[in-house]
């Protein structure tokens, strides 16, 4: 069982952020020097956005404040995602090895969020998340793809390119539905 974080330094996803961070900082050093204050110095903000957003969010008490600042962490990095392929078309740099750096922190940082609200949801979403991962095992819910028509006639649900949350929801319906049917429902 992995203990809980008391500062952002301790989390693996705002680690490999920062380390994405210097690494984005040796790139752009060899960067020509007519680019020091437009694509070098954007490249490097936008960088350090994905690291200071999880960091601030990371301390934030509200669900809404701290899925804010993780949204705003991911758009900074798939701003980073555009920056590295506009190097590596300019010839400035061979940027392979840092697009697939890129992609480990992408998935850590959707994973991380969707295990806080999740978590901030109850265990029975965690339980329903579960059941999604289970029902739908053929594509990883962090890669963001998901079985296309992959359809039960009994449940009659359809999961067709839906995100995490949204794929919860469907099996949410389908264990009610179940529930109901075997009578295992309680009357509130």
């Amino acid at each position: 069982m992995s203990k809980t974080a008391k500062t952002f330094k301790e989390l693996v996803v705002w680690q490999k952020a920062h380390e994405f961070v210097l690494a984005v900082y040796h790139l752009t050093a060899k960067f020509p020097t007519t680019e020091i204050y437009c694509f070098t110095t954007q490249a490097r903000r936008a960088a350090i956005s994905i690291a200071a957003n999880i960091a601030e969010g990371f301390k934030k008490r509200g669900l809404n404040d701290k899925t804010r600042f993780f949204n705003i962490a991911q758009g900074s990095l798939e701003e980073c995602r555009y920056y590295l392929i506009l190097a590596q078309d300019l010839g400035y740099a061979d940027t392979g090895d840092l697009e697939i750096f890129l992609e480990e922190v992408s998935r850590l940082l959707s994973a991380y969020s969707l295990a806080v609200r999740t978590n901030k949801r109850g265990i029975r979403n965690f339980c329903l998340l579960y059941s999604a991962f289970c029902i739908l095992p053929d594509k990883s819910p962090m890669a963001g793809e998901w079985p296309v028509n992959k359809k039960s006639s009994s449940d009659n649900v359809l999961v067709r390119n839906k995100s995490p949350i949204t794929a919860v929801k469907a099996v949410c319906a389908v264990v009610a539905k179940r529930k109901k049917a075997s009578g295992l429902q309680r009357d509130r």
